[in-house]
């Protein structure tokens, strides 16, 4: 893992880059998921600033998952189990610039805000943010946002302030 740090930034576009888009690519896919997620976790502290936030996205619409029907599980609540345990301690090398895309993707990507008005997923993204808010900067733009997301029970105002963003 230290050696990453020794990379250039060519280098690690290159092999960063390829499986950011396959991660994207699978959404629901979860053993693509779990394999993409593990192959990017050493590179978490040291994502070049082009691929930011296409990381940040594949990362966020991979945790939060899908909700669904199956005959086979029980559940209704749907994510790659495996990229679950890790992305939070990736979500832990954030900052500004990483919770800049994560607040980005969650104002304008359609599939996500689709997915957050389900409970469970909106949890899951909650968590995602909790992490993210402890990142920032006292003074960071968006953390307003992240602070209305954190709290429960101010979740009709950050559904109001992201409605309005479209």
């Amino acid at each position: 893992m230290a050696a990453n740090s020794y990379l250039s930034v060519t280098a690690r576009e290159y092999i960063i880059k390829p499986l950011i888009d396959r991660l994207r690519e699978n959404l629901d896919v979860w053993n693509v998921e779990n394999e993409c997620v593990n192959a990017l976790a050493p590179y978490a502290a040291q994502i070049p600033a082009t691929l930011v936030p296409d990381y940040v996205l594949a990362l966020t619409q991979t945790y939060v998952g899908s909700i669904g029907n199956s005959y086979r599980f029980s559940r209704t609540d749907f994510y790659a189990n495996g990229a679950a345990l890790i992305i939070p301690k990736m979500f832990e090398a954030f900052d500004d610039t990483t919770a800049d895309a994560f607040i980005d993707c969650i104002k304008v990507n359609t599939t996500l805000r689709r997915r957050i008005q389900n409970p469970s997923k909106l949890n899951r993204l909650r968590s995602l943010a909790n992490i993210v808010l402890e990142r920032v900067s006292a003074h960071h733009s968006s953390r307003g946002l992240l602070e209305l997301l954190v709290d429960t029970t101010k979740e009709p105002e950050f559904i109001k302030l992201i409605n309005a963003q479209k």
